[in-house]
């Protein structure tokens, strides 16, 4: 006997389900629900499991009928998608329950199902193809990088340039001047030490100690927000460094790592510069392929889909905030804002999810224990944990699933791009990419 009423159209990928419990069912559960009540009630006058129905449903019939309805309505639902042969995108949205009395308990369920996805050309694609070994500027730059982190500070009589480290005492100036003050009521300054030219430090006082010497001093301005009134500041410079690079040898070599010479130093940069370009170009032919996929394919979605994305997406970012220290709570987001500014990265993930689905379908790409077991592993050196742990607690939370869905979407990108060993998707040799452009 079909659970199923009716089915409709609600709206764009959406149907509405109604359906019906008979009634002999909601009476046994009814009574079963009944008889849970009387195992635990007390009520004066009567031993524990003793309470009459009739009391019962007196004095408890909302909370009994309440019960009852979370009992079925789910059991009922599940019964009624494989009827139908749904595939919801998400958990439905249960409501309007109506229970006449003595009569069917019927209930209806807004579904959002998947678009039925036409495949086009999925062969042929205008991908970036930028080099991927690295120029000799380059690996100089990067060898560079490497002697100014090893770099000793020396002290300098000469004008402060950028790149210098200076020490200076900074103060803000008063916004009204006593005409009594002496020199006992200017305010203490403050020490700082900073390097010229650092983007975290203040541009104006950059350029207001830069051509300075020691001992000299300078004045700038500088509002501390769009509208609010410039406030001044008086600079003195106090030291004044710059750096002093270590030659680039076979002792510096050593120095940086297990490296017998600089020839050996610079082969090391050198590969790593070119892994750096070969995940970098990856990453580019994934987002021009992904894009042109859903340039070929057009999905309509509903609110209630791009919604329960945007959350997804601002519920990572809060995760990556928490990771880094940061008190998500007290940091005053905008999360509506956020939210506005994130849907289109929401939709262009589910667009590419479904057609890839597709694809992968279509293509019959399947992902082996195998590949699961080297996710599992990249993604635990990755967490620092153990596979098994990890396992375990992506099965609990009902992720494991989703994890080999993705590593599936991996290899079917590896397979358009027409990649060997299809399925890391960010070059490494890690297998999934959490941070995925399908995530």
């Amino acid at each position: 006997m079909s659970v199923i009423v009716s089915v409709e159209d609600k709206g764009v990928g959406q149907k509405e389900v109604k359906i019906a419990v008979p009634a002999p069912a909601v009476e046994a559960e009814t009574r079963r629900v009944a008889q849970d009540y009387r195992k635990k009630v007390r009520l004066p006058g009567f031993r524990k499991g003793k309470v009459p129905t009739e009391l019962l449903t007196q004095r408890f019939g909302d909370d009994i009928e309440r019960d009852v309805v979370e009992r079925l309505v789910p059991r009922y639902w599940r019964q009624a998608e494989a009827e139908a042969q749904l595939e919801p995108m998400l958990p439905p949205a249960l409501g309007d329950v109506d229970h006449p009395a003595g009569e069917d308990l019927t209930f209806v369920a807004i579904v959002d199902l998947a678009p039925e996805i036409t495949l086009r050309n999925v062969t042929d694609f205008d991908l970036p193809d930028p080099a991927v070994e690295p120029t000799d500027e380059e690996v100089d730059q990067a060898l560079e990088e490497v002697r100014r982190g090893l770099a000793d500070w020396v002290e300098v009589e000469r004008p402060v340039a950028r790149g210098d480290r200076v020490k200076v005492t900074i103060r803000e100036e008063p916004t009204i001047v006593l005409t009594d003050a002496g020199p006992d009521d200017e305010p203490e300054g403050q020490p700082l030490v900073f390097e010229v030219g650092e983007p975290q430090v203040w541009e104006e006082l950059g350029l207001a100690v830069t051509g300075q010497r020691t001992g000299q001093t300078a004045e700038f301005e500088r509002s501390p927000a769009e509208g609010e009134a410039a406030k001044r500041f008086r600079v003195t410079i106090e030291e004044v460094h710059e750096r002093e690079l270590p030659p680039l040898d076979d002792e510096f070599a050593q120095r940086v790592g297990e490296f017998e010479t600089a020839a050996a130093l610079r082969e090391d940069v050198t590969s790593r510069l070119a892994a750096g370009k070969r995940g970098e170009r990856r990453r580019q032919r994934e987002a021009a392929l992904v894009e042109q996929l859903i340039e070929r394919h057009p999905i309509q979605l509903s609110d209630r889909v791009i919604h329960h994305e945007v959350e997804q997406v601002l519920g990572e970012y809060a995760s990556d905030l928490s990771r880094q220290g940061v008190d998500v709570e007290g940091a005053g987001l905008d999360w509506q804002k956020l939210g506005q500014q994130v849907q289109p990265q929401a939709e262009r993930r589910v667009k590419a999810r479904l057609i890839l689905d597709r694809v992968a379908e279509a293509q019959e790409v399947e992902a082996s224990d195998e590949d699961l077991e080297a996710a599992l592993a990249a993604l635990a050196r990755r967490e620092k944990t153990s596979s098994q742990a990890l396992r375990r607690a992506l099965d609990r939370d009902g992720r494991l699933a989703a994890l080999k869905r993705q590593l599936v979407r991996d290899k079917t990108i590896g397979r358009l791009l027409g990649e060997d060993g299809a399925g890391d998707a960010d070059g490494d040799g890690d297998g999934a990419d959490p941070d995925s452009t399908t995530k």
